[in-house]
């Protein structure tokens, strides 16, 4: 938000089964006008447990901090390569 430039994002999710469909709109206003551009995403959703397996079955030791960093208790997978001897 600038005096001379306005920008907003904004996202409609949608779940179907184990898959989230958002569908980012943004715009973007200036002295020239408004520009809509559309982005659409879709992931897959998976329990921990899942994401852990993933991360072993890549070759790293897997760890899970439920607090995650931003606070907002997203929790943060983190791998490490496996030691080898």
């Amino acid at each position: 938000d600038h005096a001379d430039l306005k920008v907003v994002r904004m996202d409609v999710p949608r779940v179907h089964g184990r898959r989230l469909e958002l569908d980012f709109h943004y715009l973007a206003a200036d002295g020239d006008g408004v520009e809509h551009r559309r982005e659409r995403h879709d992931l897959g959703i998976f329990t921990v447990d899942e994401i852990g397996e993933a991360f072993s079955a890549a070759g790293l030791r897997w760890t899970f901090d439920s607090e995650g960093i931003s606070g907002h208790r997203r929790g943060l997978h983190i791998g490490r390569p496996r030691l080898v001897h």
